[in-house]
């Protein structure tokens, strides 16, 4: 049985940036058949395959929680932090800030636990049934030689974790921003995504067990912007990715333009690393 540590779980989850967006699962007849060649599409094609990776990962990460038994799960992480558990709410919650000339950064990290009654206090692997995550998170930073701006939004439930199958839902919106002074001009570059991960069902016994669980069922949706722009010009692209997910494999339905593509990626069983 798999046991690691709690804390390093939570942190992974919300850390987890993976699950975004708005897509169509069906292949839209406005479109044209993509260039399996087209460099954007390989490019998006790796990246919708290392979010799913990622979302593997997280989950079997999160197994952890299952064997827990343990008091505040949060700690503070400086002296500007505070750790505050809302009785009303069941919330428990970090704050972190700082502000300062040309500089800000505020982040509210909170995790809720459940059982049969309602609001728990502290996760019990035998009563636990459902925990939910929250994270915010902001960061600017401006100086002469330019600047760097973020915004991060994510929430995840999961639930049925006393049951045989374990159900995660998810959804968050991110938005990076990064601009360098350069002698011939200025470079600036922006990243945003935004989506949901929607009733993806992982067997228990699996994501109990020493390998890599995969979920029977469920889906993915991921949207993503691009806009660069720099002395010699400007670039801008946008991706919709629709993930469906089966007993042995998935499947990527993704458009960009006036193209489309799809595949299916089969899972191959392998340990947890």
């Amino acid at each position: 049985m798999k046991k690691k540590s709690y804390l390093s779980v939570f942190a992974t989850l919300l850390a987890f940036a993976a699950l975004m967006a708005c897509g169509d699962s069906a292949t839209d007849t406005t479109k044209t058949e993509g260039d399996p060649n087209d460099p954007n599409y390989v490019q998006a094609r790796a990246m919708t395959e290392g979010y799913v990776d990622s979302l593997f990962y997280v989950y079997n990460e999160a197994s952890a929680y299952i064997t827990f038994d343990g008091q505040s799960p949060q700690s503070t992480a400086a002296d500007s932090s505070s750790v505050i558990f809302d009785p009303e709410t069941c919330w428990w919650e970090v704050y972190a800030s700082s502000d300062s000339t040309g500089y800000s950064f505020l982040l509210i990290d909170s995790v809720k636990f459940e059982d049969a009654s309602g609001c728990q206090m502290f996760p019990d692997s035998t009563t636990t049934t459902s925990i939910e995550y929250r994270l915010t998170l902001s960061l600017d930073v401006v100086e002469d030689s330019g600047y760097v701006d973020m915004t991060f939004d994510q929430g995840v439930l999961i639930t049925g974790i006393q049951s045989e199958q374990v159900t995660l839902n998810s959804s968050g919106a991110a938005d990076f921003g990064l601009g360098l002074v350069l002698d011939q001009g200025t470079l600036d570059f922006d990243y945003a995504y935004d989506g949901n991960v929607t009733d993806l069902v992982f067997n228990r016994d699996e994501i109990m067990a020493d390998t890599v669980a995969h979920p029977v069922s469920g889906a993915m949706d991921l949207s993503a912007t691009m806009d660069i722009g720099s002395p010699n010009g400007a670039a801008h692209s946008t991706w919709l990715m629709h993930v469906t997910f089966f007993v042995d494999h998935y499947h990527v339905y993704a458009e960009s333009g006036d193209n489309y593509w799809e595949w299916d990626v089969y899972y191959e069983p392998g340990p947890i690393m």
